[in-house]
């Protein structure tokens, strides 16, 4: 009788406490997306080397929806602009990383947004170039 009785208040205690809700969901989880959060960024890529060619440069703006390019041996300095406005719940992320430049030795890249500088890398290894990832929606996005 005691381990009936001791069953059910933990029964009893558990349906209370989800019906209270698991308390990880943050206190606006289902609000609408503020309008600053709407508003249209500048993004600049680039990426600069004392090498005059880049085997590849591969660029990733995931916002409202994930875009990717690739571009395959560009001349360097490398510059592309975009516009982007995230109007879904995910956080911005902003990516560049430029392939090997034969004969380079310095290879760097930047990520620039509305002007503020969110991202800088630079790499002196011709083996290991540089990633710059910029999250301007995570703390402040440094």
């Amino acid at each position: 009788m005691k381990k009936t009785l001791a069953t059910a208040a933990v029964l009893l205690l558990t349906a209370s406490l989800s019906a209270c809700g698991g308390g990880n969901e943050p206190e606006n989880a289902g609000a609408a997306p503020s309008p600053e959060g709407n508003k249209e960024h500048t993004v600049v890529y680039e990426v600069t080397s004392d090498a005059g060619v880049a085997s590849t440069i591969s660029f990733v703006t995931e916002s409202s929806t994930a875009k990717a390019e690739r571009v395959d041996n560009p001349p360097l300095p490398f510059t592309r602009e975009i516009k982007d406005t995230n109007t879904g719940e995910y956080d911005t992320v902003y990516r560049v990383s430029p392939g090997p430049a034969e004969g380079a030795t310095s290879l760097s890249c930047k990520i620039t947004v509305d002007g503020e500088v969110m991202a800088e890398e630079t790499s002196k290894d011709p083996l290991s170039p540089p990633v710059c990832l910029a999250l301007p929606d995570y703390l402040g996005g440094k």
